[in-house]
């Protein structure tokens, strides 16, 4: 769920159990990157829970932990190009570089403050980009203090961080490095290109000859336009420098031309993602403002990721890989990426046996109906009993299903002690908050206002009618292959009966190793994706 239309990140694997992401953005208080640091440590709060309950038999629900390795705020500091290369003293000491400055930038270019950004402007950005120097980093031991200047150490502590630990490990294993970011605005466009070259130089430096290069695969996750948006007038008169949607097309081809000619040879591989039907967004110069909605095409670069993670490097020159939709006007299950029979993925489950359905649909459908059934039956059942809301054949109901999480003695199905699961910071309020996060992410990708997406029916995903949950459970997904008695049997009633350990499908008690909510939520997902 991660934004891309003004952040890059910078992914680096040591395996496909890990992943741990480097942010680059002038503006630290951009709303689209604090909205994606609060995702990932929800994400991460919510796995710690279940993987914790997940001690004898994981199930692949978050298998991957991810760490935010920070932000790197080059150019912050509310600089500008100027300031930042001593622009007023060139006129005594190097009259001919100031000329060259500014035949490269204009007056308003020189003087724009950038603590919210590069405004499009991807040669303002390569400027800053390029102070960046690894091996001098390394020299200094990575103390982040190599050099001295304007906010240094603030922009160059998260690229010490990720690069001391690939030092630790890449003489003798296998990274990968993931580049992410759009190909037609200020940070991507600028930022890619040169730290591309900047860690394929470095590598190629350790070790002698090809050096650690050798062991690093490196990737660029290329994000082609997708949306735009309209400049009031009264912005374009305050503000002279910024991103206009109307330059797009043409920076993305000049960018693209760029990369076939001068980053073959750099990067191994390239992933281009981006959608010709432009989705309106509201304009913002940065800051907490910039905080667009989830698009399709976020969920097509997560599956890049994941496709960068499994695959081999390339040995031949075919290195950009693309897909394509079937049908203009709609994206539908057809349209993603499948996964090539000769990948190894890892499965949802010990005893995933599904051919005809692909693991990255499997794990939505999975994730989708878990939260689906978690947010509008097991929580509200649970705050009910906890309060003492709920009438004596519907607390016998809910120990059918609940007892072998809440009662040490399972068996007996006597009462339980169940704490109330809306209070803030409990467990249950964890998982409860990542469901809320996946179905507004999820909804957002379905509210297209270009094409239609057709992978599940978001009606009956976030409908609140409480006399059609039964009804909607086995209706949410799309294309759906399955017959109508089967879809009809497929209910919330059922995955509460398979929670009954005394129920011949039900769970044996041998498999639960964690209780309370976590423990709880654990076995709904299983059941869900089954």
């Amino acid at each position: 769920m991660c934004r891309v239309t003004c952040t890059s990140c910078f992914y680096w694997f040591n395996s496909d159990d890990e992943i741990k992401i480097l942010f680059v953005d002038p503006d630290k208080t951009n709303g689209n990157y604090n909205h994606t640091r609060q995702l990932i440590e929800r994400y991460n709060n919510c796995r710690n829970l279940v993987w914790n309950a997940n001690r004898r038999e994981p199930c692949q629900w978050m298998r991957t932990p991810i760490t935010n390795l920070g932000i790197s705020t080059i150019g912050a500091a509310n600089n500008n190009i100027a300031e930042f290369f001593g622009y007023n003293a060139m006129s005594s000491t190097t009259p001919v570089v100031r000329d060259v400055f500014d035949v490269l930038y204009k007056k308003e270019e020189r003087d724009i403050r950038l603590s919210e950004g590069f405004r499009g402007r991807p040669a303002i950005g390569s400027a800053f980009m390029s102070q960046l120097d690894f091996k001098a980093l390394r020299d200094s031991g990575y103390s982040g203090t190599y050099q001295t200047g304007l906010a240094y150490e603030s922009y160059v502590q998260p690229w010490a961080k990720m690069l001391q630990e690939i030092d630790n490990t890449i003489i003798n294993a296998n990274i990968k490095i993931l580049l992410c970011g759009s190909v037609f605005g200020g940070t991507g466009a600028s930022g890619l290109p040169v730290i591309a070259r900047l860690l394929d130089d470095f590598y190629k430096g350790i070790g002698g000859g090809s050096g650690a290069r050798k062991n690093l695969t490196l990737g660029s996750l290329l994000i082609l336009p997708y949306f735009n948006f309209a400049v009031a007038d009264a912005t374009a008169a305050q503000q002279p420098v910024y991103a206009r949607s109307p330059e797009f097309a043409l920076n993305t081809a000049a960018a693209m031309q760029y990369y076939e000619s001068q980053m073959k040879e750099v990067c191994d591989v390239f992933y281009c993602v981006g959608d010709q039907n432009s989705t309106k967004v509201t304009f913002s110069d940065g800051g907490a403002k910039q905080k667009n909605k989830a698009h399709i095409v976020e969920l097509y670069a997560g599956l890049a990721v994941r496709d960068f993670i499994y695959k081999d490097k390339p040995t031949s020159d075919k290195k950009i890989v693309f897909a394509e939709r079937r049908t203009v006007g709609e994206i539908g299950w057809v349209d993603l990426p499948c996964e090539p029979p000769s990948i190894n993925y890892a499965l949802i489950a010990s005893d995933f046996d599904k051919p005809d359905e692909s693991v990255v649909r499997h794990a939505l459908r999975a994730a989708v109906r878990f939260a689906f059934a978690w947010y509008n039956t097991f929580i509200p059942e649970l705050e009910n009993y906890s309060k003492g809301k709920l009438s004596s054949g519907q607390k016998k109901t809910v120990l059918v299903w609940a007892s072998a999480f809440f009662d040490p003695n399972p068996r007996d199905r006597k009462s339980l002690d169940i704490s109330n699961p809306s209070v803030e910071g409990s467990n249950a309020e964890i998982i409860t908050e990542w469901c809320e996060d996946f179905s507004v992410w999820l909804n957002n990708l379905h509210e297209s206002d270009t094409e239609e997406i057709k992978l599940f029916f978001m009606d009956r995903v976030t409908s609140q009618d409480e006399t059609k949950i039964n009804f909607n459970f086995g209706r949410l997904v799309q294309d759906d292959s399955r017959s109508e008695p089967e879809i009809k049997a497929d209910t919330v009633s059922l995955v509460k009966v398979r929670l009954d350990p005394n129920d011949d499908d039900g769970i044996s008690l041998d498999l639960i190793d964690a209780r309370g909510y976590e423990g709880l939520a654990k076995f709904i997902y299983v059941i869900c994706g089954s």
